[in-house]
């Protein structure tokens, strides 16, 4: 099992339409049989900002391979488009052992 995380770091003028855009994503990735979870990052980093996560679960290296570059680019534009530098992100692979 393999999970891909997206960390978000939101200012928070935008954090009530940006916690609205993810769970749409959410019910979108659903949709196409992709599990998914949105979540709020409590620990903060930087002041002024919020942090959030949406870890995709994906049960081959293959399909988190699929998923990153298919799915996460359209994710990372649409995000950009929408919020531009008032959202950042990276990435984290993780694996259950």
């Amino acid at each position: 099992m393999y999970i891909y995380n997206i960390t978000f770091v939101v200012h928070q003028n935008f954090a009530e339409h940006f916690e609205s855009w993810l769970k749409n994503k959410e019910i979108f990735f659903e949709r196409q049989s992709i599990s998914v979870q949105p979540l709020r990052i409590h620990t903060r980093v930087e002041e002024g900002h919020l942090n959030y996560s949406l870890q995709i679960n994906l049960d081959t290296i293959e399909k988190l391979e699929h998923f990153q570059s298919s799915e996460f680019s359209k994710l990372i534009k649409e995000k950009s488009r929408l919020f531009g530098e008032n959202v950042l992100n990276f990435e984290t692979i993780l694996e259950r052992f």
